[in-house]
């Protein structure tokens, strides 16, 4: 994947830390940010592999 330039800045979003917790479990990430990114990432690869099928 292509690297992002890195933006920071404040966002206020009501999270599910249950769901938010699963996925840092099944991504290996420590982080709110990193499991964030990488679920983003995961699920945008994803919908990639879709429109080629």
């Amino acid at each position: 994947m292509p690297e992002r330039e890195q933006r920071t800045r404040p966002l206020g979003v009501d999270l599910d830390e249950a769901l938010l917790a699963e996925a840092a479990e099944s991504l290996g990430t420590t982080t709110k940010r990193a499991t964030i990114n990488g679920a983003s990432a995961e699920f945008v690869a994803a919908a990639r592999r879709r429109r080629f099928v």
